[in-house]
């Protein structure tokens, strides 16, 4: 992967994580497929309809761009999504989550959607699964539980 066609997985990555539809398909080759489980969306029309927020009623959600790394003929990006409580203003949750990105004609043609960077990484080049393992107990993050982004948004009860 050459430097400008990472440059296009970065801008195009982070375009989705700012929900800009059209900082994403300036970056994206007009018959884009994006992966996302149990379903493929396609063109201008899927990548807008991949950005429609979920609706989230006590919590905002604000997805982070670790980084874009090349994987040889695909880049990896890595990323978080945070959701925070709205009335309290703390944090709800973090999901670490991952995409591969494939090009074609100096665009991203393919976006594949995994619930975990160690996935995505596995899926784009074996090698890179095992350049980027996971971090160990010591300099691991706190453990926490994991929402989809469409998860229930009800805040939780007392017990």
């Amino acid at each position: 992967m050459t430097d400008t066609e990472l440059s296009t997985c970065r801008r195009f990555s982070a375009a989705l994580a700012a929900l800009d539809a059209d900082g994403a398909f300036a970056d994206a080759h007009r018959e884009i497929e994006l992966h996302i489980p149990g379903e493929i969306l396609r063109g201008a029309a899927g990548l807008r309809a991949l950005l429609l927020p979920p609706p989230l009623e006590h919590l905002e959600r604000t997805i982070i761009v670790d980084d874009v790394i090349d994987a040889g003929e695909r880049a990896v990006a890595l990323a978080r999504i945070q959701l925070r409580w709205r009335d309290a203003d703390e944090p709800a949750d973090t999901q670490h989550v991952g995409a591969v990105l494939d090009l074609r004609e100096g665009l991203v043609s393919r976006w594949q959607a995994f619930p975990n960077p160690d996935a995505a990484l596995a899926a784009a080049a074996p090698t890179l699964a095992d350049a980027h393992a996971p971090l160990g107990p010591r300099d691991a993050a706190p453990a926490c539980q994991t929402a989809a982004p469409h998860a229930s948004t009800a805040p939780p009860t007392q017990q």
